[in-house]
Formats: structure tokens, C-alpha cells, sequence
């Protein structure tokens, strides 16, 4: 798979194709048409206060076999980019795009504030527990959880599918 490296400024996403799928629009070629997320976090050492310092996001490029790599350090610059695909593929509760995040739970403590803000919305989610998210959207943008859908860590995950880069 080739990716395209490109700065949160720059990136423009384009209109994704969607099928009807039941009663809400999903990308149905999932293999190739999701959107994934990590961020990098830190806090104090009293774990009193943590923040993203950075943030990575893969999203499908109009080229078979590509996908645009976006990046940034703020998560007032990842809460623009998704205003930005919200607004080039119309998203709604009824239009939706799939984001993987790999423990969700973790992630989303970081930047759901931000993304409520932006969005302004609290968005809807879907738990087995306190801090146990399975998926969490956010005015069509479905935020689930890899962890609980593969139950690997992502080391495992890398080694059962022998990919080139590993989990440092």
C-alpha cells in the first residue's frame, strides 16, 4: 500500500462513494474505504492533566491502493480536518464513515472535547462499561474501537499479519 504524506493544512479530502446499506449509507468496500486514527498522548506525572502532542489520520485515496496519511500536533487541527470531511461527503446519522481507532476508550478521552466543540454536538455512544466504548459518533462519523473488534494488542496484530512496520 502506497501513502501520500501530507500536513493537516493541505489536505482537502474528496466526496467518497457510499451504498446503500439497510437503513444507513456505510462504505461498503471496508478493506479499502475507512478512515483510521492514532494520536500520541502524554500527561503529568501526576496523570493530573494529559494532552495529544500528535495525531495521525489515513484516509482513502481517489487512486486504487493509496491512502493519504494526514498529520498534525493539535487536536483543534484533527477536529478541522474531520469538519472538513463532514462537509465533503455529507455526513449525517443516516450518511456515515467508519474511523478505527485501536482502544477507543483511551483515545477518546483525549479528543472527544474537542470534537463536541467543534461539532457541537456530545455525539452518541455505545458501551459494555465505564470507560469501555465500542464505538462513538459523532454527526456521521462512527468511531470504533480495532481493539475490541480484533482483541489483540496491536503488536499481535502486526505479528499475525507479518507487516512490514511492527508496534514499537
Amino acid at each position: 500500500m502506497e501513502y501520500i504524506y501530507i500536513s493537516w493544512k493541505d489536505f482537502r479530502p474528496h466526496e467518497l462513494l457510499f451504498k446503500n446499506k439497510s437503513k444507513r449509507n456505510y462504505k461498503l468496500e471496508i478493506a479499502k474505504d475507512f478512515l483510521s486514527l492514532d494520536t500520541e498522548t502524554s500527561t503529568t506525572s501526576d496523570k493530573e492533566k494529559g494532552w495529544i502532542y500528535q495525531w495521525c489520520l489515513s484516509y482513502p485515496h481517489p487512486e486504487d491502493g493509496k491512502r493519504y496519511l494526514v498529520y498534525g500536533r493539535r487536536p483543534s487541527e484533527l477536529t478541522e480536518i474531520f469538519i472538513r470531511i463532514h462537509e465533503a461527503n455529507e455526513l449525517s446519522k443516516q450518511r456515515r464513515l467508519i474511523c478505527f481507532v485501536h482502544n477507543l476508550s483511551y483515545d477518546y478521552t483525549y479528543f472527544h472535547k474537542f470534537l463536541q466543540e467543534g461539532f457541537q454536538t456530545a455525539g452518541e455512544i455505545l458501551a459494555v462499561g465505564p470507560h469501555r466504548l465500542i464505538t462513538y459518533q459523532m454527526d456521521g462519523i462512527e468511531f470504533r474501537d480495532s481493539l475490541k473488534i480484533f482483541q489483540k494488542s496491536l503488536a499481535k496484530v502486526c505479528k499475525d499479519l507479518n507487516t512490514k512496520h511492527g508496534k514499537l
